[in-house]
């Protein structure tokens, strides 16, 4: 498996950002982004607890909701002037004796699938309350301290280490999905390939346009509308 450094994901949730706003305004649309991400994170893991042997999808799942948690909060640290090196770092779990640039793999060398669900759940709302907190500072006036953010950011990716720890998945895993994932859905170069279709003579082919016309008229006193294609 690639192991990926954590400025070198940080620059791909940079590139990747979708939402041109900047400052104050950029910094709270990343945290509304890194809250629902959360949530969602915590929803998977309530249902897999309700749904005892029924959540077929839910590895899949929780790989998807810590990647895009990652992504919110490495773009939210990016908006607030910190690198996801230095919040690493501050974590105070690197094992990075040759002082390398540091990767996910320098933070969590090891995970460990248990099946204490309530420890999993303890440690998913302290992922809750420590990204509460971040929010809090962010939705303010503006005048955050970039020691007290360092501090909050680095709080919550050892929350995330841990939620991975616990239930055997590695931030890089899942950072690395999430790459997957967006490179996928919003492509740096759009290439849809050739139709496959392409071959055949002109009459089989699917037409390249569609013209679709909507109308609405009454009938009976009552609306209904119709619509045709090509027509």
């Amino acid at each position: 498996m690639l192991t990926l450094g954590l400025n070198e994901y940080q620059a791909f949730t940079v590139s990747s950002n979708r939402v041109p706003i900047e400052g104050t305004d950029g910094a709270r649309f990343a945290c509304l982004g890194l809250f629902g991400e959360v949530g969602s994170l915590l929803s998977v893991a309530k249902k897999n607890r309700r749904d005892v042997g029924a959540f077929y999808t839910y590895s899949d799942e929780l790989v998807e909701e810590l990647g895009d948690s990652l992504w919110y909060f490495t773009n939210l640290s990016h908006r607030l002037g910190l690198t996801l090196e230095e919040v690493g770092t501050t974590t105070a779990r690197p094992n990075n004796p040759e002082k390398l640039p540091l990767t996910f793999f320098h933070l969590q060398t090891a995970t460990v699938i248990g099946d204490d669900a309530a420890l999993l759940e303890r440690h998913l709302l302290a992922l809750g309350a420590s990204v509460g907190r971040v929010v809090e500072v962010v939705a303010g006036d503006g005048g955050y301290e970039r020691e007290e953010c360092l501090r909050l950011l680095a709080h919550v990716l050892t929350q995330l280490l841990d939620v991975g720890a616990l239930t055997g998945v590695t931030l890089n895993e899942a950072a690395l999905r999430n790459i997957e994932k967006v490179a996928g859905r919003w492509p740096s170069e759009r290439d849809y390939g050739q139709a496959y279709d392409e071959r055949c003579p002109q009459e089989e082919r699917l037409p390249r346009r569609l013209s679709m016309v909507f109308r609405e008229r009454m009938v009976r006193g009552k609306p209904y509308v119709t619509q045709t294609c090509n027509a």
